[in-house]
Parts: structure tokens; C-alpha cells; sequence
């Protein structure tokens, strides 16, 4: 696929994502342009995790499922995009909703997995406090702390597209 046709694809995927308001069966979803619900779960390095700890910082949080073939998709995409811009300021942080802590430590091993992992297990916290019922969904959250944008499903995050976007937010939080 050529340059233009990705970019064009990447940006209808974003205005779709932003656009995509209501889940299924009517429920809102979280909204956009206002601050990120509060989060501390547990690490599956060890203790707990504040998102407020980040503040300043753009952080990309997203909800999935060692058993969700989509976010097993995503996975690597997701680490590429961990690799390329942590040092520019961004934090991946991935909430896993799987039970088992035993096969969450051996999927993140397989896969080589190195950005934030947080362990949500019985899933309520995705659902209940970020209207998550659809895996994978990312929420991109501002130095300001801010929800600015919305993905329902796999992104593919290293795509030139998507590293382009995301280093123009990180480039304009510096800048702020």
C-alpha cells in the first residue's frame, strides 16, 4: 500500500475512532476532552501503578487480552511503538483483563513485551470505570491528563501513519 493510501486509511480510522461515541447496546462511552477517570492497579512487575504518575507525560493506555486474538495481533505493533518513542516521552501502558497471572507472565515473555503491564483481572475496572466491554480499546491520554482520542480495536502503531501522529502530540506537549 502505498504512502498516501496508509495515511489516508490511518486518518479515516481516526475520525471513525473519534466519531464512535456510543458502545453497543447504547451504553456512553468514555468521553473525550475530559480528564482521565482515576487508575492505580497492580503491576505485574510488582505494586501498584497510579496513572496521575505520569502526569505530563502523553500516555497511550490500552485494554487487552492474552486471549483475544486482535490484541494479540496488535501486541507487537504495540511494543515497536514502546521502542520508538519512550524516550520522547510517551508511555505505553497495557491493562490486561486475563485472570490467569501465570499465562498473562507467559504471553508477555513469548512476546517480548517491555512497556508498563497492569493487571485489571476481573475486568471490571476496564468496564466499569473506562466503559471498556470491546478488547482491544487505547485510549490516548495528554500531558494534561486529558482523554483526547479513542480506538476501538487493533491499530496497527508502528505504521508510519500512526508514529507520525503520535510524534506531532508528543512535539506539541513539549512545546505547551
Amino acid at each position: 500500500m502505498s504512502r498516501p493510501a496508509r495515511l489516508a486509511v490511518f486518518g479515516s480510522l481516526l475520525v471513525l475512532a473519534a466519531l464512535w461515541s456510543v458502545r453497543p447496546g447504547g451504553q456512553p462511552q468514555l468521553p473525550l476532552d475530559q480528564p482521565a477517570p482515576p487508575l492505580r492497579l497492580p503491576s505485574l512487575a510488582g505494586g501498584e501503578v497510579d496513572l496521575g504518575s505520569f502526569r505530563g507525560r502523553i500516555v497511550l493506555l490500552n485494554f487487552w487480552a492474552s486471549w483475544c486474538p486482535p490484541c494479540v495481533h496488535e501486541t507487537p505493533s504495540l511494543e515497536a511503538l514502546h521502542r520508538a518513542l519512550s524516550d520522547q516521552g510517551l508511555v505505553v501502558i497495557g491493562v490486561s483483563v486475563d485472570e490467569s497471572t501465570r499465562a498473562l507472565r507467559q504471553f508477555v515473555e513469548e512476546h517480548g513485551v517491555t512497556f508498563l503491564v497492569l493487571r485489571d483481572p476481573s475486568g471490571l475496572f476496564a468496564e466499569r470505570v473506562y466503559r471498556t466491554v470491546e478488547f482491544p480499546t487505547t485510549y490516548l491520554i495528554d500531558a494534561d491528563g486529558v482523554v483526547r482520542e479513542r480506538y476501538v480495536g487493533p491499530v496497527e502503531w508502528d505504521a508510519p501513519a500512526a508514529l507520525a501522529h503520535l510524534r506531532r502530540r508528543l512535539a506539541a506537549a513539549r512545546a505547551s
